[in-house]
């Protein structure tokens, strides 16, 4: 059940995104939006807007650690 303090959020995206998308296990999606919205903020609260142009330019990457 959704908690009732959470907002949602839409947005488009093409296609061929929606499709790949689709192959996501169900249910996890949102979690993985919402973690990676947090992480791309949390940047630009350390770094500034830069990160904004980063991610719009193909330089902002997510790493893992193993």
């Amino acid at each position: 059940m959704s908690n009732p303090e959470m907002k949602r959020m839409n947005f488009e995206v093409s296609p061929e995104l929606a499709e790949r998308a689709a192959q996501m296990p169900y249910g996890i999606k949102s979690h993985v939006l919402r973690i990676i919205l947090e992480r791309v903020l949390d940047s630009v609260e350390q770094k500034g807007t830069l990160v904004y142009g980063a991610v719009l330019d193909g330089n902002f990457r997510i790493e893992f650690k193993t």
